[in-house]
């Protein structure tokens, strides 16, 4: 078992565990997690039945990880016909995708979709988009009405879309 472990009742309010270093000259980790085995160094997640958080972070190995619920996504263009997240994808980090445009082009500075966060943010993240095919690597794509709720996708130029790839990450900063 745990060598540490703390357990509140459904009922009990409050944290379940603590830890506070007062020492303000010192330099050291308030918690320092290390595994010899597989499993991550540090796991923090929502319960399944209280989703008071949005996701589970997961530090594995260095590399971070996420699950949770997926954002909704909403087409704002009647040309583009087939759209969507990829399965994995979360409110922190996914994979959009624009797979069919029915024909002519997209006006400039027109909202593409939106994405709407599973759970909103506590303050406004920042979103960070990157082309992920070629057809996405020469596209004039930008984020756009950023806001605790979601953000928006717009294209800088008038062109017909299908195709593109676009992964995105999201960072809430305090």
């Amino acid at each position: 078992g745990p060598s540490i472990y703390a357990s509140k009742n459904a009922g009990q309010a409050g944290i379940a565990a603590r830890f506070d270093i007062l020492n303000t000259t010192n330099t050291a980790d308030a918690v320092f997690s290390k595994t010899e085995g597989s499993g991550a160094a540090l796991h923090a997640v929502s319960s399944a039945t209280n989703n008071s958080s949005a996701l589970a972070l997961l530090v594995e190995n260095g590399h971070i990880a996420t699950s949770g619920a997926q954002p909704s996504i909403a087409v704002s263009t009647a040309s583009l016909t087939a759209f969507s997240l990829s399965g994995n994808s979360t409110d922190v980090a996914g994979v959009i995708n624009f797979s069919n445009f029915s024909g002519g082009t997209i006006p400039a500075g027109s909202v593409i979709v939106t994405i709407t966060f599973s759970k909103p943010y506590s303050a406004t993240p920042v979103v960070i988009l990157t082309a992920a095919n070629l057809q996405a690597g020469g596209d004039a794509v930008y984020v756009s009405g950023v806001t605790t709720a979601g953000f928006e996708l717009r294209y800088n130029s008038n062109m017909a879309i299908g195709g593109r790839v676009f992964n995105y990450m999201v960072i809430e900063t305090k």
